[in-house]
């Protein structure tokens, strides 16, 4: 999260202008095993989804998934491939959220 605030801030010192943050999306998002929730009181992907929901106004997560690289092996967007995977109706809701 530092390295993108000091982006923003290069950015608005470089060019005189402010980044307007508003959709942030956070890809390969895993659910944690049984041994790592053990040994952590936390998720990592609910604890980075924290910090950006802080920046952002909206933020979409997708999780990890084969599906997408078995997707772009066959050539087909994952709406067609397996619109009904978590990682299918995830990325269903970024685009409802861009269509409005």
């Amino acid at each position: 999260m530092d390295n993108l605030s000091r982006s923003l801030t290069m950015i608005r010192e470089m060019t005189g202008h402010t980044v307007g943050l508003t959709t942030a999306l956070l890809c390969r998002c895993a659910t944690p095993g049984m041994v790592a929730r053990l040994l952590r009181k936390t998720d990592p992907c609910r604890e980075m989804e924290a910090s950006l929901a802080k920046l952002f106004a909206r933020v979409f997560v997708i999780p990890e998934s084969a599906l997408i690289y078995r997707t772009q092996q066959e050539g087909l967007p994952i709406s067609h491939y397996a619109p009904t995977s978590p990682a299918g109706v995830a990325y269903g809701n970024i685009a409802g959220y861009i269509m409005g």
